[in-house]
């Protein structure tokens, strides 16, 4: 009987916190895989692992000494269950967002508010770690009825004992309501006690209300309680309404009695109640409150009762003792000299004296990112790319300089032959990319009547020897071919009457000198899905034969059949290459045919990039520019990279998945006019 109570009375707990979880012993088969740790993390790759991993937290598994690592992004589908069971179990392990994004975290509505006393993705964090994590539009409501203090935010509703966030961004909305107890409410942290919250950022709106208990609410954390705030930024919009006790608000902090270094606020301020503790930094500096090298929006709109306030140092109130150093106001967040002082205080004085201040436990891994200028305001790097992620452009002036500087990045040290093609002409130079791989060749571009001093330069430099002209004399002209042949360069011409049969040429030069068993063939007529197919000719080492859409010429058949092939691809679908056609294809050869397409380009695309089985690098080239793109088929080789299309503005959302779910180094072809700056900032959302 006392076993039924007790049950019964521990399911009573439960239901109030909208805990559904049981208390068995922890299965690590919830993972997608791993052993917890350091070299080996648990890892969790969807969103059913990611709620078990919070029901284990809830099952008493607090994770000490344990590693946990986010493999993709996750949107939450369903109403999110704080970890920890409302701060009874702690999560004390490593959790690594390894830069990967939670997106859709909603608890309780507007309808429905919950009464949690801690409301955020975790309840608490007691000496744990989590770090490299993006949580993206989040929404929180809740209204506690009781007297226990409340802790709202999106990571943690406190983070205590050497706690350590580090390179954690947020963005989202908070509601919050008590009627008979205090709030403290941060984007980040409800508070902070003897922990550290660095390199980090929030995007938020906060609305609080309370009717007879303080308000504690700050763009990162609601109370720092002696701990260390360091290079992070907040920015958004706070509002807080107390009938009858205080509100202390802020930019950055709602009560500051820690260490804050190097962080900056741009953040709106009001409170409705009668208060003196608003302030764009924080609302109130206590006696230990260190206060060093903080800036903060002077366009920031403060107000309190209606009326508007400014503060002298961005501290609504600073109590005798603590200190304030170098707290500066800046006009324009857009401002390089901005960005200049916050990386020059990295390596300042001021530092290393404001580490001395913090009394956290973990003080000696406090290691700050440098801040660049993106998206007209101040970012940290870390904060901008995925964990061991690069992205790089690769780009010139025009289509010949920038064709240069992919030689120049695929053969450093030279190499003995060049295929040039015409500028204008994408079916030569599509054509020509399986044998700039079976040459060791760098493709150049030329005009049709003139070959330019840049291009001649970068063929000098390679040091070639053979130049191979793609196209007849409606392509490229003798005068060029004589020019390079006055250079003292042996010079050939591929060409046949059309692009088709200058196609066919190219397909059996490669056939012959790699003996290929194997065939892509696409369209003669866009360019977007032979450049997608690229990727299986430069793994198979074979050629791409360009046919028309509804029709295939007699000596491309007479080819087909004779060769002893074992597969063909077809690249695109029935817009690019008919039915007609493609049963023509099978009709002429004993090889296997297979189509490869998709509802789109870019889909075709993704479809093709998924064969590749590769995830480390990425090669992203127009789908709508071919003269940028089409040299980057090298390249791409040299790097063993799998090359995919882009829009202009914006990534297909497959393509986008595909590259940011997985740890891997990206280079854009081409200048912006090619891929705007948009990708490269929806890859690094």
């Amino acid at each position: 009987m006392d076993l039924l109570k007790e049950a019964l009375l521990k399911a009573v707990e439960k239901s109030k916190i909208n805990d559904i979880t049981d208390y068995s012993k922890l299965n690590y088969n919830i993972f997608e895989k791993g052993k917890g740790t350091k070299d080996d993390p648990f890892i969790i790759d969807n969103e059913n692992q990611f709620l078990d991993f919070a029901r284990s937290v809830n099952e008493e598994e607090n994770y000490a000494d344990k590693y946990v690592k986010l493999n993709r992004d996750i949107k939450l589908t369903k109403e999110w269950t704080v970890v920890g069971s409302q701060g009874k179990h702690p999560f004390k392990g490593d959790f690594n967002g390894n830069n990967h994004t939670i997106s859709n975290m909603k608890i309780g509505s507007e309808k429905t508010p919950r009464q949690y006393r801690f409301a955020a993705l975790f309840s608490v964090i007691d000496g744990g770690k989590v770090y490299n994590l993006n949580i993206k539009d989040f929404e929180i409501y809740n209204t506690i009825l009781s007297e226990d203090r409340v802790f709202v935010a999106a990571v943690a509703g406190g983070i205590q004992n050497g706690a350590f966030i580090d390179n954690v961004n947020v963005n989202g909305k908070i509601h919050s309501k008590s009627m008979r107890t205090q709030q403290y409410i941060g984007a980040i942290a409800g508070q902070s006690l003897k922990s550290s919250i660095i390199n980090s950022s929030a995007e938020i709106q906060i609305d609080a209300k309370g009717e007879s208990k303080d308000i504690y609410a700050g763009g990162l954390v609601g109370i720092n309680a002696f701990g260390a705030l360091f290079n992070s930024y907040s920015k958004g919009n706070i509002t807080a309404d107390s009938l009858l006790n205080k509100v202390s608000i802020g930019g950055l902090c709602g009560y500051q009695s820690g260490v804050i270094f190097n962080n900056y606020s741009s953040v709106n301020l009001n409170s409705t109640s009668p208060t003196t503790d608003v302030g764009e930094l924080a609302g109130r500096s206590t006696g230990t409150g260190k206060n060093l090298n903080n800036f903060y929006n002077k366009n920031s709109v403060v107000k309190v009762t209606g009326k508007s306030k400014k503060t002298k140092n961005g501290f609504g109130v600073v109590v005798n003792d603590s200190i304030v150093e170098n707290a500066e106001d800046i006009d324009k967040l857009n401002d390089l000299d901005f960005v200049k002082k916050l990386n020059t205080n990295l390596s300042s004085e001021s530092f290393r004296k404001a580490l001395d201040f913090v009394k956290a436990d973990n003080k000696n891994n406090i290691k700050l990112e440098k801040w660049e200028l993106k998206g007209g305001y101040p970012k940290l790097e870390s904060s901008n790319s995925k964990s061991m992620k690069k992205i790089y452009r690769i780009s010139g002036q025009n289509r010949e300089l920038t064709a240069i500087e992919v030689s120049k990045k695929t053969y450093p040290n030279g190499t003995d032959t060049v295929i040039i093609a015409n500028r204008e002409t994408f079916s030569d130079i599509i054509s020509a990319s399986p044998l700039a791989k079976t040459e060791r060749a760098a493709i150049l571009y030329t005009y049709k009547d003139e070959i330019s001093k840049d291009t001649l330069n970068e063929i000098k430099r390679l040091k070639a020897k053979n130049i191979i002209i793609i196209g007849g004399e409606n392509s490229i002209k003798v005068e060029v071919l004589d020019k390079l042949k006055n250079n003292k360069y042996s010079v050939t011409r591929i060409a046949g009457k059309d692009r088709y049969k200058t196609s066919l040429k190219i397909a059996e030069k490669v056939i012959h000198k790699s003996n290929s068993k194997q065939l892509q063939i696409a369209s003669g007529e866009n360019f977007a899905d032979a450049l997608a197919i690229t990727n299986l000719s430069n793994r198979d080492n074979t050629p791409i034969l360009l046919v028309a859409k509804d029709t295939i010429d007699s000596e491309s058949m007479k080819t087909l059949n004779k060769l002893n092939l074992e597969k063909i691809n077809v690249a695109g679908g029935e817009k690019s290459i008919s039915n007609k056609t493609f049963n023509t294809i099978k009709s002429v050869t004993k090889s296997k045919v297979e189509r490869i397409s998709g509802e789109n380009r870019y889909e075709t695309s993704f479809k093709i990039a998924k064969l590749m089985n590769k995830t480390d690098k990425f090669i992203i080239a127009s789908g709508e520019n071919f003269a940028d793109s089409l040299v980057a088929s090298p390249y791409a080789d040299k790097e063993n990279a799998v090359l995919v299309l882009s829009a202009k503005d914006e990534l297909s959302s497959e393509i986008k998945e595909y590259l940011t779910k997985n740890e891997s180094i990206i280079t854009i072809i081409g200048g912006e006019k090619s891929i705007s700056n948009n990708i490269e900032e929806q890859l690094n959302k």
